[in-house]
């Protein structure tokens, strides 16, 4: 049996997990083993970077590569060293577990989702923070969500997910399609746009209408914990007892992967399709091959109860544990695998406009493949066309624009870039 100390049994009730836990016995999972280089580094593969007896939720790590960790009764922690030295950044928030972690815009704002004091945002880089809960009706926010139109999805516990379309100053139910009085333990936005999210045994969910409506993908009885946008045709689900599994969208249907009943608690990917796991009992779990086979990814420093995993963009994979901080691999992962399965580029991309919210000047960014007729246009939220960017042939390349604002009034705006049949999108914010 696992001990159960009170940050734990808490845990337990806001989460409505079963009254004890059983520890499973490390052993491998998979036959094959990618090869990976700790250059100048022993056999050690983790190392504790502090946070000794905090129980870390979530981490999120900013545009900046500064680390915020989300504790279970300790606040919010930040670390701007690679993990090596932590800071408590706690002022403002009038609740000190912190379940969810949310970075928009690369760091412009911090939100975290607390047990039941709502949500709180910062846009002073952690230095302080302000509660954002006007018409969240449930402050028990288990997951949080940005797409890249700037709408923040808030998911709760017994209150289904609540959205808001103005940076946290205001949230309305986006419940349509849900089951009544759901606790959603974790909500991710698709490669394409889609939101879903993950349930306490009534499935996973899926809104195509950025929480408009929501319709069922499977996953029933089903207790789903994490998510995870792996490729376009791939998407991965972590669940207490039943271990991943895979969902193809295409054909709509969610299949086990190879990964042994176990607890799943967070799950994420690097850029060459590396898959890792975090589980609650046997540590961290990672596949090389797409999900098919795993392997215990563990040494003596690191084992036992994994809640939370970010990814820097250095190649450092940070896990945040029950009940012993924050560990990190003591050297970026470098790995050789399957080509096969790493993230493929999109063709045809439109990126969010940058900064979002703006005043008044903003910048866009897109990718075309083909050579042909373009247009990148401006409209307000009546529709009407207030700007034209691009209106004429351009070869495949990769583009940016920028457009001035001064003359128009505060507000919501969209950008929406046609190449031949292809068409998307945006939502941004003029913000004076």
């Amino acid at each position: 049996m696992r001990r159960q100390d009170s940050h734990f049994d808490r845990f337990l009730k806001i989460f409505a997990m079963l009254t004890f836990l059983t520890a499973f016995p490390a052993a491998p999972l998979g036959a094959q083993t990618a090869r990976f280089a700790r250059a100048g580094v022993s056999d050690t593969l983790w190392v504790q970077t502090g946070l000794n007896d905090v129980a870390v939720n979530a981490i999120a790590i900013n545009g900046n590569g500064d680390l915020f960790a989300g504790a279970h009764g300790d606040g919010i922690f930040r670390s701007q060293d690679n993990g090596e030295t932590w800071q408590a950044v706690n002022t403002g928030l009038s609740n000190s577990v912190i379940y969810a972690l949310a970075v928009f815009n690369g760091g412009d704002f911090l939100f975290a989702g607390s047990d039941g004091d709502g949500v709180f945002r910062s846009a002073d880089n952690g230095e302080s923070w302000q509660q954002k809960v006007s018409g969240l009706t449930n402050q028990a926010v288990l997951s949080l969500a940005i797409d890249p139109a700037g709408i923040i999805f808030a998911g709760t516990s017994l209150g289904g997910i609540f959205r808001s379309t103005d940076l946290g100053e205001s949230w309305e139910a986006a419940n349509d399609g849900l089951t009544s009085g759901e606790i959603v333990f974790d909500l991710m936005v698709h490669g394409n746009g889609d939101i879903y999210a993950a349930t306490n045994a009534h499935g996973v969910f899926r809104s195509t209408d950025q929480g408009d409506s929501w319709t069922l993908t499977g996953m029933e009885n089903v207790d789903v914990r994490t998510l995870l946008s792996y490729t376009p045709e791939k998407i991965f689900a972590g669940a207490w007892f039943d271990g991943a599994f895979r969902f193809d969208p295409t054909a709509a249907a969610w299949s086990p992967s190879g990964l042994p009943a176990t607890h799943v608690m967070d799950l994420t990917a690097n850029g060459s399709g590396e898959i890792f796991a975090a589980t609650h009992g046997r540590g961290v779990s990672r596949s090389t091959d797409g999900g098919v086979t795993w392997e215990d990814f563990n040494d003596g420093n690191i084992s036992g109860g994994v809640w939370s995993l970010a990814l820097s963009s250095e190649g450092y994979l940070f896990a945040g544990t029950s009940g012993s901080g924050i560990f990190r691999t003591a050297a970026p992962l470098v790995t050789t695998i399957d080509p096969g399965i790493a993230m493929r580029p999109a063709r045809f991309v439109l990126e969010q406009n940058y900064p979002n919210p703006f005043n008044p000047v903003t910048n866009f960014g897109f990718r075309i493949s083909d050579f042909g007729f373009v247009s990148l246009k401006i409209y307000d939220v009546t529709g009407r066309e207030v700007a034209t960017l691009v209106e004429s042939n351009l070869p495949a390349g990769e583009y940016r624009y920028q457009w001035d604002a001064r003359g128009q009034a505060s507000g919501v705006y969209f950008y929406t870039l046609t190449s031949g049949e292809q068409r998307q999108t945006r939502r941004m914010i003029l913000m004076r």
